[in-house]
């Protein structure tokens, strides 16, 4: 899905994360997505460029708690880029955890960044920020 020029990735409507637009439920999301490449995927999802900070822990959405001791939910709804996709910071913790299925095409840029995720330029830095802005807004 794109939203104002990014694509988006592991966003759910139990998140709460964008006002006025119809997010899937993590419920529908597919479960149990074995992928060789995880640790590698997961480093990538972590260790991209962080667009925003939130000092708050995110509950399990599938579990319906606070985990204490996962680092992916510490942080939870800060968001990450590429510079293309932008991600929720606790998308990691689904994929690790549940194997929850990421798209085709966004696994494809992953692997072709050959799980190196881009330094960003000043201006896709300026971009990302005015992005949150609006869409937080």
């Amino acid at each position: 899905m794109e939203l104002k020029g990014f694509r988006i990735v592991g966003f759910y409507r139990e998140q709460g994360h964008f006002r006025g637009i119809d997010l899937p439920s993590i419920r529908d999301a597919a479960p149990d997505v074995r992928l060789d490449d995880l640790p590698r995927v997961h480093k990538y999802l972590t260790e991209a460029h962080w667009v925003t900070l939130v000092m708050e822990a995110s509950e399990d959405l599938l579990a319906g708690e606070l985990r204490e001791g996962e680092p992916e939910l510490a942080g939870g709804p800060s968001l990450h880029s590429d510079g293309t996709w932008v991600w929720p910071h606790d998308l990691a913790y689904y994929v690790r955890k549940y194997g929850l299925a990421l798209p085709g095409d966004f696994l494809d840029h992953i692997r072709a960044q050959r799980y190196e995720p881009p330094e960003l330029t000043r201006l896709q830095r300026m971009r990302l920020n005015q992005w949150a802005a609006h869409v937080y807004a």
